[in-house]
């Protein structure tokens, strides 16, 4: 089983369990960062306060199952193919983007901070010159699929049935139950908590869903960094990867101006294969210098090379 917090996190995890060449090293990158996990918490020293799984199931989360449960307006699941980037982009979250540059800033405050604005406007500008290329160019091609399945809770599990009759387990899905001590009335979850046992009486569904803005960013990446444009090249990854932008987010805020690789999954809720894989990108586009201590690789940003394209930006507005 592997854990991710958020199924919007889990396409690396899907994509590599799914590969016939890399299954097999990343189901072993995986048993041996959770073996690195035990035992760093075992060398922490201190028992963790926890409640048996018998008293945390008896605190789960009381949902009132008075209230209607929406129905979808179709059941299984649906492909979106191509679906319009110019609809995406209201949707852009630009405060990670501006941390990629070092420039610690919420948006859209940091268009107008003193100490930012000067940087962070041709920034914005530029990027949004890059969007408009991405989207009248259609550089990306977004796909989709999103389905709902008839549910119902089993304890700690949700089942997934074939049809309406829910008479025919289609799916398990597996749930974990939170069992540290919890206090001010405050129950121990679990994802079944949220959809209604059968025992209730009431229909209930399940959501799931699969994105990708598609393959095409890394070929044009290296074509920008073919013709010797770092500074595009660096601007697209930085709005093609959310979950670069995180990593580069957390480095750059972090008051030791550098992170172990070793903290880096839990922060991201990416295993260590996939988060090597990222850093190892950012370290090639130069946004990252990457220093190997021991057994661990440790980062620091580039803010020199950030810190030259922002002046180059300035100077040329």
């Amino acid at each position: 089983m592997v854990h991710v917090l958020d199924a919007s996190r889990a396409v690396g995890v899907t994509s590599a369990l799914l590969s016939d060449e890399r299954k097999v090293d990343y189901a072993a990158g995986v048993r041996k960062e959770y073996e690195e996990i035990r035992v760093a918490r075992a060398a922490r020293g201190g028992a963790e306060r926890l409640v048996s799984i018998e008293a945390a199931r008896a605190n789960r989360a009381k949902i009132d199952l008075a209230v209607p449960v929406p129905v979808p307006t179709f059941t299984g699941a649906r492909t979106l193919l191509e679906y319009p980037l110019d609809d995406l982009v209201p949707y852009i979250d630009w405060t990670p983007f501006f941390r990629t540059w070092g420039i610690r800033s919420k948006f859209p405050e940091v268009l107008t901070d003193p100490e930012f604005a000067e940087a962070a406007k041709p920034l914005y500008d530029d990027a949004l010159a890059m969007l408009e290329r991405i989207v009248s160019e259609h550089w990306f091609r977004p796909k989709a699929v999103v389905g709902f399945w008839p549910a119902h809770a089993d304890g700690d599990d949700v089942v997934v049935y074939t049809d309406e009759s829910r008479t025919t387990e289609r799916a398990r899905l597996f749930g974990i139950r939170q069992q540290a001590t919890k206090t001010d009335g405050r129950p121990n979850l679990s994802l079944s908590d949220y959809v209604a046992p059968a025992a209730s009486g009431v229909a209930d569904w399940v959501g799931g869903f699969v994105v990708t803005a598609g393959p095409e960013e890394i070929a044009i990446a290296e074509r920008f960094e073919a013709e010797n444009d770092d500074y595009s090249s660096i601007l697209l990854k930085a709005l093609a990867d959310p979950v670069r932008l995180r990593l580069v987010s957390i480095i750059a805020s972090a008051e030791s101006g550098e992170v172990c690789a070793c903290d880096l999954p839990i922060l991201v809720d990416r295993t260590q294969p996939t988060v090597s894989h990222h850093l190892s990108l950012l370290v090639r586009a130069g946004v990252l210098e990457r220093e190997q201590r021991g057994k661990w690789a440790w980062f620091r940003l580039r803010r020199e090379r950030l810190a030259a394209v922002g002046d180059a930006l300035v100077n040329s507005g």
